[in-house]
């Protein structure tokens, strides 16, 4: 049988650690996990975010986690924290988040960073195609990538479109998962 643990341990590795509790000690209706990728690599995910049923703005229904991959070890400890706040957001909202979509700007999301909003995509860079994940039991789950961005990248966006980043995205050298990272506008 794949679950949606099975599935994800696949792609990114094994789960290393697990919060099911916010900062403040409250139980969240979803946990946030790490996992721990052969290659070094940390990805953090929602799990169980999917539970809850998500509109989208044509009032279909989508299951959706969210995910924060390839993440450096001196932006690990904002993370958790980071993927909590987002999930009980889209909770709040009963809304998924659309390819493309700006959360945000809120402010530096790490110490020293420039990085003051995330992106979602839905679609892997340079596609039209929807990360999905199908477990044995149950409906398609949508992965949502989240990508920390700056200022100076949400005014690209708005003044010349999402093809326009995307085509940033594709050619950026810097790693746009680093919340340390310089703007690649």
């Amino acid at each position: 049988m794949s679950t949606l643990p099975d599935m994800l341990e696949n792609v990114f590795g094994r789960i290393l650690h697990g919060w099911s509790r916010d900062p403040e000690g409250r139980a969240m209706p979803f946990q946030v996990v790490e996992f721990a990728h052969p290659s070094g690599e940390r990805t953090f995910a929602t799990l169980g975010l999917s539970r809850v049923e998500l509109c989208r703005s044509s009032c279909d229904c989508v299951q959706r986690e969210e995910l924060f991959i390839r993440v450096r070890p001196e932006s690990l400890m904002a993370i958790p924290a980071i993927l909590q706040d987002l999930g009980l957001e889209t909770i709040r909202r009963g809304l998924g988040h659309s390819h493309g979509q700006i959360i945000g700007p809120r402010g530096p999301l790490a110490e020293g960073s420039q990085c003051t909003a995330l992106m979602c995509l839905v679609n892997d860079v340079g596609s039209t195609n929807p990360l999905v994940v199908t477990p044995d039991e149950g409906c398609p789950i949508t992965l949502c990538r989240v990508l920390p961005i700056t200022d100076a990248e949400i005014a690209l966006v708005r003044d010349h479109g999402m093809a326009k980043f995307d085509a940033v995205l594709r050619t950026t050298p810097v790693d746009l998962t680093d919340l340390s990272r310089p703007s690649c506008d």
